[in-house]
């Protein structure tokens, strides 16, 4: 899993427009501890991956049909030269080079079990990209889920747990999501 992506769900929240191009979403990103897709992130490793968070690109796969975001993207093509991945999501914004970094608790929707966020702020470039603002505008109350991707340099696999414990990484992307997200209330 060296120097392989993770990709985790998270979510974000309302958006407010900052000028005629750009609104500024808070994001609600992951929390510390074991999570949904199998692997561990202690509070110290999150710290450190906090710092690496400035001016990630905010990416997402739009399906016009649906007029929702789906998954992380991607497709495999196949041709006479090979098997390639093809990136198929949009960069539609960033998180803001200058965003607070700060943690939110959170009750998920079981209405008991709390969990603290790393949330940041982000851009998104809705004027430039009319699908971003037909899906803020019509999410019926719900937020966007939101998938964080990192860059994994170091982990350990628990037996006991089932799991990967990450040792080590930085944020490469966030993904807005049209599915569930990994952190349950992970969104934009």
């Amino acid at each position: 899993m060296d120097g392989k992506i993770l990709s985790f769900n998270s979510m974000i929240s309302d958006y407010e427009v900052i000028n005629p191009e750009f609104a500024k979403v808070k994001v609600y990103v992951c929390y510390a501890g074991k999570n949904r897709n199998g692997s561990f992130i202690s509070e110290e490793v999150l710290e450190n991956m906090s710092k690496t968070i400035y001016g990630v690109p905010v990416v997402a796969e739009y399906d016009e049909t649906n007029n929702c975001f789906k998954g992380h993207g991607g497709k495999l093509e196949i041709s006479d030269d090979g098997i390639d991945f093809i990136q198929t999501t949009v960069p539609y914004g960033f998180v803001d080079p200058k965003s607070p970094i700060f943690y939110e608790e959170v009750t998920e929707l079981d209405g008991i079990t709390k969990h603290n966020y790393l949330c940041c702020y982000a851009y998104l470039w809705y004027k430039r990209y009319p699908e971003v603002e037909e899906v803020l505008r019509n999410q019926d109350n719900n937020r966007i889920g939101q998938s964080m991707e990192i860059s994994v340099s170091s982990y350990d696999f628990n037996e006991d747990d089932d799991c990967f414990v990450i040792k080590d990484g930085h944020f490469s992307a966030l993904c807005m999501l049209g599915v569930e997200p990994c952190f349950e209330s992970a969104k934009v």
